[in-house]
């Protein structure tokens, strides 16, 4: 039988992990691979960026969010939880002690770093528009590129030396593809 996000959201602190790697597909319970390690770094580094381009304009109207269960569908529910989303006038730390919200994000960031994960991602990139995300950006660490989809379906691939932007929601911001997939240099512990 299917389950409602508000179950799932008390539910998932009796899972593996306490739910980490969990989300709500059409009312079921999906389990998910723990994320690797290119999976963290590609996270840490959009993250790094994000904040910084955060910093350099404080008037933008919204926050990243990191593990934030999107709920994208009703009946039967959906529960997503991007590794990034850009939800649109909330401050910093508006959403931090809530693990639900049905606030729609402008900009979702999804990485493909297992197979469970590559099998869900159309599914996924279909719902989240629906649900009115502006754009969604698909890190694969396989070939260390990013697909970008928006609200009209139109696909853009961006890889190495290709700047990622989003100047409709993060207007200014670039990255640039190969960065996404560096190792910080104080992890190997050279500065």
């Amino acid at each position: 039988m299917p389950i409602t996000a508000e179950e799932f959201a008390e539910q998932r602190w009796d899972l593996p992990e306490d739910g980490r790697w969990t989300e709500l597909v059409a009312g079921e319970i999906v389990q998910l691979l723990p994320p690797n390690t290119l999976h963290g770094t590609s996270v840490l580094n959009l993250s790094k960026r994000l904040a910084e381009f955060r910093q350099q304009n404080p008037g933008l109207a919204g926050a990243a969010c990191f593990d934030q269960g999107l709920i994208t569908r009703r009946q039967p529910d959906s529960v997503f939880v991007p590794a990034v989303a850009f939800i649109p006038d909330v401050g910093p730390f508006e959403l931090a002690d809530q693990f639900l919200t049905e606030k729609c994000p402008l900009l979702a960031v999804e990485v493909v770093s297992s197979n469970d994960r590559r099998n869900l991602i159309s599914s996924k990139v279909e719902i989240y528009l629906e649900a009115g995300v502006q754009s969604v950006w698909v890190i694969d660490l396989d070939a260390q590129d990013v697909l970008v989809v928006d609200q009209s379906g139109a696909k853009s691939h961006y890889s190495g030396p290709d700047h990622l932007t989003e100047n409709s929601i993060l207007p200014g911001f670039q990255m640039p593809v190969a960065e996404l997939f560096q190792e910080p240099e104080w992890w190997a512990g050279s500065r």
